[in-house]
């Protein structure tokens, strides 16, 4: 196995200045099994503008649409034997309910730009950068993916638009923030927390 990581190619020249546990986080190859898990707890905010919309959130399998504070959320970073697409499996632990899972799948959409397909087709472009020891997020629009086309839409206008950044905060650790910010209502949904790799598959 000699391919390089799928991030590599998003992340260039500065690759190689990468954070230990962020290059960690984002060390899966394509057309490979590479697993990295990680686990921490996320302090999640949600507005009564979002809360409308918890019965679509949670049949459509997207993000999170309860609050709560340190929620225990495990995930893992997967790649596809027959692919190149970079996987997220996210579950989120909140007392007295059922563990909530939210997948997505990230596709390079050439240069710095990413874009994260959720359940529906519902894709969020994001450009990333690296500054210092952070990656940053953001926000370029979304798309709505139909018989392999990528339509652009204007979802920012119900949804409003994402940001985020990950900061290394040691070897093996890192920070995150991710904000969804309404054009009329300002932030609708935050998570923040803290998250420490516990795992690392990398197929040989």
């Amino acid at each position: 196995m000699t391919h390089d990581p799928i991030f590599k190619a998003v992340f260039e020249p500065r690759w190689d200045a990468l954070p230990a546990a962020l290059k960690i986080h984002y060390a899966n190859r394509p057309y490979s099994l590479d697993v990295v898990k990680v686990h921490g707890a996320l302090d999640i905010s949600v507005s009564p503008l979002m809360r409308i919309f918890a019965p679509i959130l949670t049949w459509a399998g997207l993000m999170p649409p309860y609050a709560g504070m340190q929620i225990p959320v495990t995930v893992y970073f997967r790649s596809c034997k027959d692919s190149a697409i970079f996987c997220f499996d996210r579950t989120f632990y909140y007392p007295g309910r059922a563990p909530y899972h939210f997948r997505s799948q990230m596709t390079l959409a050439g240069g710095d730009e990413v874009i994260e397909f959720m359940n529906l087709g519902i894709g969020w472009r994001a450009a990333y950068r690296c500054e210092d020891d952070k990656v940053m997020m953001q926000h370029k629009g979304y798309v709505w993916r139909i018989y392999g086309l990528k339509i652009p839409m204007p979802f920012h206008l119900i949804f409003g638009r994402g940001y985020a950044f990950e900061q290394a905060i040691s070897a093996t650790a890192f920070r995150m923030n991710m904000e969804i910010h309404h054009p009329w209502f300002g932030v609708i949904y935050q998570y923040r927390g803290t998250f420490e790799i516990i795992e690392v598959q990398l197929e040989t």
